[in-house]
């Protein structure tokens, strides 16, 4: 358990998992000061932490909880981290966003293609993942059978399409999901944010029933006068980490800034900023200075 004496936050890590362990201490050392803040934080929910995550969940929204993960998008894992509020995903079809951040990431959104052509992408998610965090421990069941019960689904549904799974694995920098997207017509999953990939591609997704994902509400549609895509890109894009400068009196964002890809990951280290207005923070091979633009201060 860490706790933040300034406010009634209380982090729950995966004690046995050093990457959740900081995490969650970077995400309590970076609270306000100021007293009134309360909740309760995850990063990964296992054995471990299983009772403090469901009776988290049992609290809110009256008492929230904070759910931390990878980055929504591949182009920034290692480097932004998704953080939702008594939710696993970010929940927020009224969101308003104006695409900067969306924009940044460099995304080509490619044209919808047909559902019923090429072959099927199926994106299983950790039996851990399944069995505790979606869940609790009455799914577990629900949990081992999701392949083997898809497969059987999809093999009915469509006779003679290849089907394509892809095995979870941990090591997600040796993935190749691109690969496996081309030529695909269709990804089934339960929430892997493999189908945020393939949305961006034009692969239509399929969810199941009960996935937190939030695209999972929104309508496929395969003409795009009607492609709703953009709108939830842009908001997943704006609720991730990065480097952020926020104005102490107003609590406006003054400065944002995209570092790259997981060569800058910071480690969790805090930013510093020196006598001439540069911004220093650690990176995979050395320290990473960022000089501000001539009349910036």
């Amino acid at each position: 358990m860490v706790a933040n004496d300034a406010s009634s936050v209380t982090a729950y890590p995966v004690f046995t998992k050093k990457k959740s362990v900081d995490i969650c201490e970077a995400f309590i050392d970076g609270l306000p000061i100021e007293r009134g803040l309360q909740g309760n934080v995850f990063y990964g929910v296992t054995e471990v932490n299983m009772k403090s995550w469901s009776l988290a969940k049992t609290k809110a929204p009256d008492y929230p909880y904070y759910y931390i993960d990878n980055s929504y998008f591949d182009r920034t894992r290692g480097t932004h981290y998704r953080v939702s509020k008594n939710s696993l995903q970010f929940q927020g079809p009224n969101y308003e966003s104006n695409g900067k951040r969306w924009e940044a990431l460099g995304y080509e959104l490619k044209p919808w293609r047909d559902p019923e052509q090429g072959h099927i992408v199926v994106c299983p998610q950790s039996q851990t993942f399944l069995r505790y965090t979606v869940a609790g421990r009455n799914w577990a069941t629900i949990a081992r059978m999701w392949l083997p019960d898809t497969l059987d689904m999809l093999k009915k549904a469509w006779l003679k399409r290849e089907i394509r799974v892809r095995e979870w694995a941990a090591d997600k920098q040796t993935a190749t999901l691109q690969e496996d997207l081309k030529g695909a017509g269709l990804l089934v999953t339960h929430s892997s944010a493999a189908a945020i990939e393939a949305v961006i591609e034009g692969v239509q997704v399929l969810f199941s029933s009960k996935s937190p994902s939030a695209l999972a509400t929104m309508a496929m549609a395969s003409d795009n006068a009607s492609d709703q895509r953009l709108k939830y890109l842009r908001a997943l894009a704006d609720n991730q980490w990065t480097l952020e400068a926020i104005d102490w009196n107003t609590g406006k964002s003054a400065f944002h800034f995209i570092l790259g890809g997981a060569r800058f990951n910071s480690f969790y280290s805090q930013p510093q900023v020196d006598m001439d207005g540069r911004v220093l923070v650690s990176g995979l091979y050395g320290a990473v200075r960022i000089q501000p633009k001539a009349g910036v201060r």
